[in-house]
């Protein structure tokens, strides 16, 4: 019986060391190569601690801008010193949280 290769890899919140948070996954990793996708994953979660001791940033994303915010973002570019500052404007604006990126795409 061939015995499998694989690795572990654990991904840990990016607070872990400022602020002590037990946020993380462990995946196990295969390395043999499958034969095909009725093998299963090539990815295994192992173990995860699902907590977080801080608030998250979650942001909103593209799909929540409205025809309302893209006419403010239209009559605002241009008088703002930069996407960022147009952002919080947004952000202000609506009582949301789009990240500069989003609104600069959109």
């Amino acid at each position: 019986m061939q015995q499998e290769r694989c690795y572990v890899s654990k991904f840990v919140c990016s607070k872990y060391k400022d602020e002590k948070c037990s946020f993380f996954l462990t995946f196990k990793k295969f390395t043999e190569e499958k034969k095909n996708e009725a093998d299963g994953p090539s990815y295994v979660l192992e173990e995860s601690c699902n907590i977080h001791n801080h608030s998250l940033n979650i942001h909103d994303n593209s799909s929540r801008i409205t025809t309302e915010i893209i006419k403010f973002i239209k009559k605002m570019q241009g008088k703002c010193r930069d996407n960022g500052a147009l952002a919080d404007l947004v952000n202000q604006e609506f009582k949301t949280n789009f990240k500069t990126e989003t609104i600069h795409y959109d």
